[in-house]
């Protein structure tokens, strides 16, 4: 699997006797996203740390700005690339994070057609550049096809957990017995992640029930939440755990009443297929979650998520409720709704489904001549 974070090359022997490199990029492009003629350069210069051989059958980058500087640089290479959401979504997602904020994200995106046209101009170069672009749900390969015009070279292929190694992390931490009956809400606190619509969604329905929220995430929305929780008489059970190491976070999901992923649209960014959601239900825990993007498509009419609305603290406050009440009900049925989610995941989102589809692109890409590629130029 690819690391999460950072920037990180993964290189691997193809059957043929070639290579293929594999690079994540998605956090430093988020670094320079403002500053796009930037982005090329410091793409450059990962990309000359990355090529320590003179040449690759197949590239896999997650960033249409790597897209093209690999491009350039080994025209003759194969190129794959994961769409997670452009780049311009995210520069009006971050403008949109504060009211001034939002007033530069007016200012930009309707009034400075520079910006708009210099995002724009050097995605579609990136996204042209790669020979088959792999999204990471239906409403990414929506954007894929509006760039490129060719839906042939673009395939949904969702995120993926380790099933396995998620509940084996499990079992080696202790029971979070210090914490008593918990809700779970492990997301940054930006405003995209909607967390303060599930605060007060849960200070909303709480009441004198013995139960917590804990909050493990730091972001720009923490001021606004501690701002909520003042507020509340019942603000006390709501407990901000800040930054917590990752590999704490599968025995907290497994300890949970629920998980929480209140996403919500901002600035045009939508939840993807959501890791978080993903790696509480294989590790057979309940998730409350927006009805929007690739949340939707993980449960796909399987019963797997509660769904609610966007933004809606108040069908919020009824999924805890919900939620909570099951968590009441008999041990032999909440086992069986355990086993029925963590298979349910596997089957579908576990690892080796998602190497097995990864292969299958990689061979057909590698065995498609149909697409003969010049170096690209952003124009």
């Amino acid at each position: 699997m690819l690391p999460s974070v950072g920037v990180a090359v993964e290189v691997v022997t193809h059957p043929a006797g070639g290579r293929v490199v594999s690079s994540r990029m998605a956090s430093l492009c988020r670094n320079y996203i403002s500053r796009v003629p930037l982005e090329v350069v410091r793409a450059g210069q990962v990309a000359e740390i990355v090529s320590s051989v003179d040449a690759y059958d197949l590239v896999h980058t997650h960033d249409p700005f790597m897209s093209q500087v690999f491009r350039n640089r080994f025209p003759n290479a194969k190129i794959v690339q994961t769409v997670h959401g452009t780049n311009y979504e995210h520069v009006r997602e971050h403008m949109c994070s504060a009211p001034l904020g939002r007033r530069i994200a007016r200012e930009f995106t309707l009034y400075n057609p520079i910006l708009r046209h210099a995002v724009w101009k050097h995605e579609n170069a990136g996204m042209s550049a790669a020979d088959h672009l792999l999204a990471v749900d239906s409403n990414q390969a929506r954007l894929a096809c509006s760039r490129i015009k060719d839906p042939g070279r673009v395939s949904v292929i969702y995120n993926a957990v380790d099933v396995a190694k998620l509940l084996e992390q499990a079992r080696q931490e202790p029971r979070n017995a210090s914490h008593g009956a918990y809700f779970l809400m492990a997301r940054r606190l930006s405003p995209k992640n909607g967390a303060v619509f599930a605060v007060e969604g849960f200070l909303d329905w709480v009441g004198e029930r013995n139960v917590q929220l804990l909050i493990a995430g730091e972001g720009s929305q923490r001021v606004t939440i501690e701002r909520v929780l003042s507020r509340s008489a019942v603000g006390d059970k709501v407990t901000l755990l800040g930054n917590v190491l990752p590999s704490r976070i599968p025995s907290l999901m497994r300890d949970a009443i629920a998980t929480v992923v209140p996403s919500v649209p901002v600035g045009g960014v939508i939840e993807a297929t959501s890791l978080a959601a993903l790696e509480s239900l294989a590790l057979g825990t309940p998730v409350i979650a927006s009805d929007i993007g690739g949340l939707s498509e993980i449960d796909s009419g399987s019963n797997i998520i509660d769904l609610v609305p966007p933004g809606d603290s108040h069908a919020i406050a009824n999924a805890f409720d919900r939620s909570f009440r099951k968590a009441s009900g008999t041990a032999s049925n909440e086992q069986g709704e355990r086993m029925r989610r963590i298979k349910s995941v596997e089957a579908r989102f576990g690892i080796e489904v998602w190497v097995k589809t990864i292969k299958s692109v990689y061979e057909k890409t590698i065995s498609d001549q149909s697409r003969c590629l010049t170096p690209s130029v952003a124009s």
